[in-house]
């Protein structure tokens, strides 16, 4: 299949967009400083819904659309590797609306889930998470939020992130944010 380049640079202008590649250098020197506000935490929705739109419309015409979306999670995947707590809280946020709104999303993504969930959780003591410290410990707090919602909604599709939740709470301790009981006592 041949790939419209237009429409690739389109997807990738929109992943740049929704996660801006931060130098690592500057998250080892900051603490609190400028870029690390908690306004800049939060994800592009006008940038992220364009994409979003984009992946769909290549997905119901069948030219190539989860080729796109391949791209898009390739993409994606580089800005979870970063060396900067931010661009990858901002890179689970984006992971987050795809994998909610696209199937094709959620089947790469959960082929390499454990990888993921070692990206956005950092409890491997080989792979923690990047600086700055309180960004890291706002995307492990987001991550177990995502982790929990999408063990509650695609569990049963995806048996690796009900296998993933289970680990982190039975194994490894760590304490989810139990959305479901918090929602159940508000109501």
């Amino acid at each position: 299949m041949v790939l419209d380049a237009a429409v690739r640079e389109q997807v990738v202008r929109c992943v740049e967009d929704c996660v801006p590649s931060l130098p690592a250098a500057a998250a080892a020197g900051s603490s609190g400083a400028a870029g690390s506000g908690d306004s800049d935490w939060r994800l592009d929705g006008r940038a992220a819904s364009t994409l979003l739109v984009l992946l769909e419309r290549q997905l119901q015409t069948g030219d190539g659309g989860e080729v796109y979306v391949g791209e898009a999670h390739d993409v994606l995947w580089l800005k979870l590797q970063a060396g900067h707590a931010q661009t990858r809280l901002l890179a689970l946020q984006l992971a987050d609306k795809l994998f909610r709104e696209l199937r094709p999303f959620r089947q790469r993504l959960c082929a390499r889930f454990q990888m993921f969930v070692e990206l956005t959780v950092g409890h491997s003591g080989t792979r923690p998470l990047p600086p700055p410290v309180e960004v890291a410990e706002a995307l492990r707090e987001r991550a177990l939020e995502v982790l929990e919602r999408w063990r509650d909604a695609y569990g049963r599709a995806y048996p690796q992130v009900i296998t993933a939740v289970r680990y982190l709470r039975d194994v490894l301790g760590l304490r989810l944010p139990e959305l479901r009981a918090r929602a159940a006592a508000r109501a």
